[in-house]
């Protein structure tokens, strides 16, 4: 006679994870993938330090192909559904770290928008330095410009599935642009 129940897993989260998802999703821009020739594709990335933008080295894998290449904050719908107008930052290429085995690419970017926006209108997302960070069974969300689309976020049915050296693996809806998002435990 209950009419309240968990069904198979408790998949409560506390409320706090709403406006702090808010705040990160901030940080986390479409990148447009240009090269001298034109739009070449796109990938996501995310603001790690001031000045310096993470995505991954099969998205931008040298520092000419970075200093040719767009950032675009604030690249999603509104509540009501209309067009945000975003904020572009011009990549720097300098300085440019990357790791072709560890899939990642530090990148430079312009403090300021082509408008003349602060970069640091949109906060950070810190890196926390420790390993054991995701576990096997836990759940995950990715915050992603899929296919270059507007920013989406990928709350449902997303679990770390495994570890294998420096990588973890999950199951997450993700399409080409997707690479370089943050996944938050």
């Amino acid at each position: 006679g209950a009419f309240e129940a968990v069904i198979g897993t408790v998949d409560f989260d506390p409320y706090h994870v709403l406006p702090k998802g808010v705040e990160v999703a901030r940080s986390v821009a479409r990148i447009t993938v240009r090269g001298r020739d034109g739009v070449r594709g796109f990938g996501t990335g995310f603001l790690i330090a001031p000045n310096l933008l993470l995505t991954n080295n099969h998205v931008l894998n040298s520092a000419d192909l970075a200093a040719t290449s767009i950032a675009s904050f604030g690249y999603h719908e509104n509540e009501d559904g209309s067009p945000n107008t975003p904020d572009q930052y011009r990549l720097t290429g300098d300085p440019f770290v990357t790791s072709v085995s560890h899939d990642y690419a530090i990148v430079g970017i312009e403090p300021v928008s082509l408008d003349g926006r602060p970069l640091t209108d949109f906060g950070q997302i810190s890196m926390l330095p420790r390993s054991g960070k995701a576990l096997k069974s836990e759940h995950v969300n990715i915050i992603q410009h899929p296919q270059g689309s507007f920013k989406q976020v990928a709350l449902r049915k997303n679990l770390v599935v495994g570890r294998k050296a420096q990588f973890i693996y999950y199951t997450a809806d993700t399409l080409p642009g997707s690479s370089g998002a943050p996944v938050f435990n």
